[in-house]
């Protein structure tokens, strides 16, 4: 007997790679899945999982639609493309597609500063990814999510040199943060039981921690004393400038640091770690566990 099929929108990033492993490894029993992506060249590791096939396919093009019409899926996860100004447009039209060939629930990442209402440029974004899926017409289920540990990689090359982490933010605000290898774990659980979760916003993290926790959790791991190093604000962004990132996106970088400095509600989602575990019913990676995970990339 066939099983059912989800479809993961956008799988060759890390969080799409995350959803297809983490579907792989505990439902290949239950469901089938297709990992779409525009570049199967980058998800060629994909291919090789249990229940997974990989298949290309451009979710903002006009005939997507009929890509995904064959597999006739239940479910399906839009990865937002973090790329591109106007994820909204994209995500809007994977949704329609979507509907359009019958999958009954779709799910979508957002970010924690949505809750904002338009008031930094990620919250403008992602309020209108949110409202795009919403309007789309099909049962939704949203990740807010907050800041990624593998921001860290960032900081690898100064880790390695100079044993300092960096960032403009201060040494002392606490925030929230979570694994990709955890938000691939809550999205699996939600794709296969999608009626469950439907037309609800999860926010997603783990405990608070502050910069100084994360320079002293690669203190603990790598063996040797790591530094937390505050680079002001002006400096931070000419670094981001000397790397070519586009002008909103370094915007937008600038709100999430300033909103840990003054302790934005979003921030520090108390109820993250709670919400996470009652999708997985497992407790997610504490930065210490994660960076101990990690340790190799940045020695």
């Amino acid at each position: 007997m066939a099983k059912p099929v989800t479809l993961v929108l956008g799988s060759s990033g890390q969080v799409g790679k995350a959803i297809v492993c983490s579907l792989s490894e505990s439902y290949s029993d239950k469901v089938d899945i297709k990992a779409c992506t525009r570049h199967p060249d980058k998800a060629s590791d994909l291919a090789s999982l249990t229940s997974v096939e990989v298949i290309t396919g451009d979710m903002g093009a006009s005939a997507f639609d009929e890509i995904i019409k064959p597999f006739n899926a239940f479910s399906a996860f839009i990865v937002t493309p973090g790329d591109c100004e106007n994820p909204a447009l994209i995500v809007a039209a994977a949704a329609k597609a979507c509907k359009s060939v019958g999958v009954k629930s779709v799910c979508v990442i957002s970010d924690g500063s949505a809750a904002l209402a338009g008031k930094s440029v990620f919250s403008r974004l992602y309020k209108n990814v949110e409202d795009a899926v919403k309007d789309a017409g099909v049962a939704y289920t949203i990740f807010r999510l907050p800041y990624l540990f593998e921001n860290l990689y960032y900081s690898a090359a100064t880790i390695k040199a100079n044993s300092e982490v960096s960032s403009p933010a201060r040494p002392d605000a606490p925030f929230t943060a979570i694994a990709v290898t955890d938000i691939g774990k809550a999205a699996a659980a939600v794709l296969v039981n999608p009626s469950a979760h439907a037309n609800k916003i999860y926010s997603l993290g783990t405990n608070a921690q502050t910069f100084d926790d994360i320079a002293h959790a690669f203190t603990q791991s790598l063996g040797r004393k790591v530094e937390y190093v505050k680079v002001p604000y002006e400096k931070f962004k000419q670094l981001c400038v000397e790397k070519w990132w586009p002008e909103w996106l370094i915007d937008g970088i600038v709100d999430f640091f300033k909103a840990v400095d003054c302790g934005s509600s979003y921030i520090l989602d108390t109820s993250a770690v709670a919400t996470y575990a009652s999708i997985t019913g497992l407790e997610p990676l504490t930065v210490q566990q994660w960076v101990a995970q990690q340790a190799h990339e940045f020695n």
